[in-house]
């Protein structure tokens, strides 16, 4: 069975070149996100576990480099500044621990 999500808000960043939809449930929060091509930096303020949908992107943090294709997944560690470089639209959820 799926999980209800509720709706929370959407944030815009980067001059509308990222946008995030948040949401609640039963298991937590959840961001479904998209990011245009670009290099982006971001900070987690929590853990933050990535699926990436559709897209290419290089995240690296501290000396951990990560390339992610579609079906791809992420992990963020709690308070680590990173950064997303996208090659091809990404469309992602993003969970927080």
């Amino acid at each position: 069975m799926s999980e209800t999500l509720y709706y929370e808000n959407t944030c815009i960043f980067f001059d509308g070149k990222v946008l995030l939809r948040n949401f609640k449930g039963d298991k937590g929060r959840l961001t479904f996100g998209f990011m245009a091509i670009g290099e982006y930096r971001w900070v987690a303020e929590e853990t933050e576990r990535f699926e990436i949908s559709e897209g290419e992107a290089i995240f690296s943090y501290k000396e951990t480099i990560i390339s992610v294709v579609s079906g791809s997944e992420v992990i963020i560690p709690q308070n680590t500044t990173f950064t997303v470089k996208v090659s091809q639209h990404l469309d992602y959820r993003c969970y927080y621990d």
